[in-house]
């Protein structure tokens, strides 16, 4: 297969750290502790149009999917709504109650309809080496252009990337469509590391806070079984608290036993939250699976505003 922009399939020994590519770009985000830290971000491409062609056999199932998909989340385009402080008008603002009783006149907010375009997804794929069946199998690929095509159809801004032994992007923030020759290399990418969960979760933040909207949204497909969960947990925490929702997409049974003793489901309820994953064993559950619930929570948001 020929590539370009990146290295290869890597097979580093012990769990190591990979060396990004010579011509990757340089990419920041701020960690928890307020640091600015620089990574390096290679951009994977195929030239084979043997790959491309064997790949297009599987665009009718994935089209098929991704227009139910896209139905379950045209409810979080659709009434997406942007609360407005600080107004003369309007409800009362709580939060400003203190301020009201000294005299203060902008004491209250309303609510306002958003553009339905109003809403950005940052796509992180685990390509570290307990997700070989799923690299080779093409399940990580055809889930990747399922949510893809399906924000696609509603005018949602998207990127993809991908985390393991090292940064890599698929799909930036501004391309209208992903690529299908960057797209194809998600069916060989892969890494024995999973080390870069941490950093490409802080650089999808950082590209997310630069979108212009207030619903913005990480679907993190993977196995539930990184390395760097110290510096990882507090990164997704960090995140939150900036306003963005983090989902996960569990890939297979997440009932077995991980890395130290830990099952895979307890290490994604620490990385979402209990009730902010869904474990999924065949694609076409995407949709009333994970579509809904990731409706039903911009719905339990916006309800606690």
């Amino acid at each position: 297969m020929g590539t370009t922009r990146t290295t290869s399939r890597i097979w580093d020994q012990g769990y190591k750290r990979e060396a990004a590519p010579h011509d990757a770009v340089e990419q920041r985000y701020r960690t928890p502790d307020g640091r600015v830290v620089t990574y390096k971000t290679g951009f994977p491409m195929t030239t084979s149009s043997a790959t491309l062609e064997g790949l297009k056999g599987r665009e009718v199932q994935q089209r098929e999917i991704s227009g139910r998909l896209a139905r379950q989340l045209e409810s979080v385009r659709d009434e997406a709504e942007e609360r407005i402080r600080f107004e003369r008008r309007g409800r009362l603002d709580r939060r400003r109650y203190v301020a009201a009783l000294t005299g203060k006149d902008t004491v209250r907010s309303r609510v306002t309809d958003v553009p339905e375009t109003g809403m950005a997804v940052s796509i992180l794929l685990d390509q570290s080496g307990s997700m070989q069946d799923h690299i080779d199998g093409l399940r990580l690929y055809d889930a990747t252009c399922i949510i893809g095509q399906a924000l696609e159809q509603l005018e949602i801004g998207y990127e993809v990337r991908g985390h393991g032994g090292s940064s890599q992007q698929y799909k930036a923030m501004d391309d209208p469509k992903l690529d299908p020759r960057r797209a194809a290399r998600l069916a060989t990418d892969i890494s024995q590391s999973n080390h870069v969960t941490a950093p490409v979760v802080g650089l999808a933040t950082t590209s997310l806070m630069g979108a212009d909207t207030n619903n913005r949204l990480i679907i993190n497909l993977m196995d539930g079984d990184m390395e760097d969960d110290p510096e990882l947990i507090p990164q997704y925490e960090a995140t939150r608290k900036a306003g963005i929702v983090t989902f996960g997409i569990f890939l297979g049974n997440p009932n077995r036993t991980g890395m130290h003793g830990v099952t895979l489901a307890e290490k994604m309820n620490r990385y979402f939250g209990r009730n902010n994953w869904r474990a999924i064993n065949d694609l076409s559950e995407m949709p009333k699976v994970v579509g809904r619930r990731i409706a039903d929570i911009f719905d339990e948001l916006q309800g606690d505003e």
